[in-house]
């Protein structure tokens, strides 16, 4: 199942509506495909929950309640140089922190073997936290998890989002 954390709760989002949310997600701008393996592993295997607002509420009723493995997505790189701020501008961080048993902190270009291996490896530990961010707030996000099982995945060379570190 895929839900959306929003600061008024969760929103499930039906399977009718997954047609839909691809046509949105090509229409963000760019290429914008490497999200699909972990919306279509939502679709079968796994529950995706995408927090995109630092004032979203942690869901944890859901969280506590459901039976299927979780990747949590923690969306703070709207694709500007400063992000939305870091994990301090994050209501949700130590609610995170404390629940993820692995976490990706990504602050790389969009690369669909890696949300790949987030639905891979939510299914042997069970709770995974992904956090979309910038190279700028990347240490600051591995710093405030403080999970033994992180990986971090910066750029080759540089900084992301590219074209606004570029200016």
């Amino acid at each position: 199942m895929i839900f959306a954390a929003t600061p008024r709760g969760l929103l499930d989002i039906p399977e009718a509506s997954i047609p839909a949310l691809y046509a949105s997600i090509s229409q963000i701008g760019g290429d914008q495909s490497f999200i699909l393996p972990l919306i279509e592993a939502g679709r079968t295997t796994i529950d995706v929950v995408f927090l995109g607002e630092p004032s979203a509420a942690w869901p944890e009723r859901h969280l506590r309640n459901t039976r299927r493995p979780v990747v949590v997505v923690l969306g703070d790189d709207p694709g500007g140089l400063l992000g939305q701020g870091g994990p301090s501008a994050w209501r949700c961080t130590s609610d995170a922190s404390a629940w993820c048993r692995s976490v990706m902190v990504h602050a790389s270009g969009g690369n669909g073997a890696h949300y790949l291996a987030a639905a891979r490896a939510v299914l042997v530990v069970r709770r995974v936290l992904f956090v979309e961010t910038t190279t700028r707030h990347a240490a600051a996000w591995v710093g405030a998890i403080g999970c033994p099982r992180t990986l971090a995945i910066m750029p080759r060379a540089g900084a992301h989002p590219v074209t606004q570190a570029m200016n």
